[in-house]
């Protein structure tokens, strides 16, 4: 893999100074079918956090809280209102008709035994339509064009009981029913979600089993499935444009993440290039998602997106970055430390053995013919020459 030098990212919203000052905190975010970017706000007032997990993901609501849907396309942007939200939601999808969906990754079981809603329909205008239960333990979600919401599961879900989330993967229509299950057709059985994407009228979920981790294409219309080995071991951002892929790899908590360029060669993604980009802001969990080629990527308070080209090399793009060999060990400008007092070596004294003697715990020399010489013995301890 080559490294490579990266333009400059294009920007497509950045939380504002302004809404900053007035207590708000950017929480969940996705991007719509047709491109538009929604970002959920939240006041300050209703959030708390423990030490992990750091950066946006770890601000958790008291329910119940208020909060304010950003919607932007282009140079457009709107407001929607949204009162009284009763869950810890951990996803937001955009649905048709400018309907909403807000989702959260956990359920439970209520005193029956039946498990409880953890996802609701909203109308355009931030009202609450429907609720449903969508599983347990859902680390990826992604809506299609048609509606259909899909969901790639945890192993607590995987395991923990609900008959959808033991699939692995599952879709759902918007009134709670799923429509579709993978019924033996993944290489492997699924162990955790990674991330979604769409192409078209084509739903993308990565995951990763004990064998590997997979691109599994699903068809909605006809529910065919194709899955692809993935070169990328648990990417969190991914995108796809007719054979061309590209995958991001965070490094977590930090400026830059790792951009992997791959094509689709029969039943594997095979990695072309791959080259290391610093970012405005520090990436966490659920920082990419992928539609229609177009990889969205969350830095901190800053959403940026760039376009897959079908051919020639693609530009995934964070602020100007060095190599990716330049990355991993910083070097030393010459003005730093110049100017800088030098402190002298400190003397350490090497004590003899005095049962050994002097040369004692020396290692033998060897001579260019590699026979052993006998240990120097220091001038001041040589023994004097015998009278004749």
């Amino acid at each position: 893999m080559n490294p490579h030098t990266l333009d400059e990212l294009p920007i497509a919203w950045r939380l504002s100074p302004e809404d900053v000052q007035a207590g708000w905190r950017a929480l969940w975010w996705t991007v719509g079918p047709d491109g538009e970017l929604a970002v959920m706000l939240v006041q300050r007032r209703y959030l708390s956090r423990d030490k992990y997990p750091r950066g946006w993901i770890g601000w958790r609501p008291e329910t119940p809280f208020d909060g304010e849907l950003v919607i932007t396309s282009g140079q457009e942007q709107r407001r929607i209102p949204v009162e009284g939200i009763e869950l810890w939601p951990s996803h937001l999808a955009l649905l048709p008709g400018s309907r909403f969906l807000l989702a959260s990754g956990r359920a439970y079981r209520d005193a029956k035994g039946a498990w409880r809603e953890n996802a609701v329909v909203y109308s355009a205008e931030g009202r609450p339509e429907g609720a449903f239960c969508l599983g347990d333990d859902i680390p990826a979600l992604v809506t299609d064009c048609s509606g259909g919401i899909w969901t790639a599961y945890g192993d607590e879900g995987i395991y923990g009981g609900h008959p959808e989330s033991a699939a692995g993967l599952a879709g759902w229509n918007t009134r709670g029913v799923a429509t579709w299950t993978p019924k033996g057709r993944l290489p492997d059985w699924p162990l955790e979600g990674c991330t979604a994407a769409t192409e078209g009228e084509s739903v993308w979920l990565v995951w990763y089993s004990p064998k590997g981790t997979f691109l599994t294409r699903i068809t909605p219309s006809t529910g065919e499935v194709a899955s692809y080995r993935s070169p990328v071991k648990v990417p969190d951002g991914f995108a796809v444009r007719g054979t061309r892929v590209v995958l991001t790899s965070r490094d977590h908590y930090k400026r830059r993440t790792t951009v992997t360029r791959a094509e689709l060669v029969g039943d594997v993604c095979v990695a072309f290039d791959q080259e290391r980009m610093r970012v405005p802001g520090r990436v966490v969990m659920k920082c990419g998602q992928g539609r229609d080629g177009t990889l969205w990527l969350r830095a901190g308070r800053t959403w940026g997106a760039s376009m897959l080209e079908t051919r020639g090399r693609q530009t995934i793009a964070g602020r100007p970055s060095r190599p990716a060999g330049r990355l991993s060990g910083r070097r030393r400008s010459p003005s730093r430390g110049a100017g800088r007092r030098r402190e002298a070596p400190v003397a350490v004294e090497r004590r003899r053995s005095p049962s050994r003697g002097a040369g004692a715990g020396r290692r033998p020399r060897r001579s260019p013919r590699g026979s052993r010489r006998p240990p120097r013995i220091p001038r001041g301890n040589r023994p004097l020459p015998r009278p004749p």
